[in-house]
């Protein structure tokens, strides 16, 4: 028993103190200073779940980040999930994240995500300059 209980905490310590990716929150593309981290595509949601987005972004490359969908591929177009940035701390190379409730986007734009589901994808971006920006792969939601 007592041996569970050290390896539960070293799995918690390892997972909340250092993250996954042993405490790393540097950008895959240092030249686009973003990186999507979850969901990365092939995962299955259903219209009023909550997603835990996360991302690695550098904070001397932009102030806010804005997360954006869109249900035609990835030439778009593409809708802000929240209708307003995210903002950025200016301290290097962090690990963020938010809460995505699937169905309950910025009222101004509204996702139709059909009556039996669809697939999306979804883009992590600076606010101001969306050139900056990691992307998913397919990811399909459910009604």
């Amino acid at each position: 028993m007592m041996r569970l209980m050290v390896f539960c905490l070293l799995i918690c310590f390892y997972l909340f103190c250092k993250g996954p990716n042993g405490g790393d929150c540097t950008p895959a593309d240092a030249d686009m200073g973003i990186e999507l981290v979850f969901p990365r595509g092939g995962e299955t949601f259903t219209v009023g779940s909550n997603v835990a987005v996360s991302w690695k972004v550098d904070g001397t490359k932009m102030s806010q980040v804005a997360l954006m969908v869109s249900t035609t591929g990835l030439s778009g177009p593409w809708r802000n999930i929240f209708g307003h940035g995210i903002d950025v701390p200016q301290s290097g190379n962090l690990c963020m994240d938010t809460v995505w409730t699937i169905g309950q986007e910025y009222e101004k734009n509204y996702i139709d995500y059909g009556p039996s589901g669809t697939t999306v994808h979804l883009r992590v971006c600076g606010y101001i300059n969306n050139d900056l920006k990691d992307e998913s792969s397919m990811i399909t939601v459910q009604r």
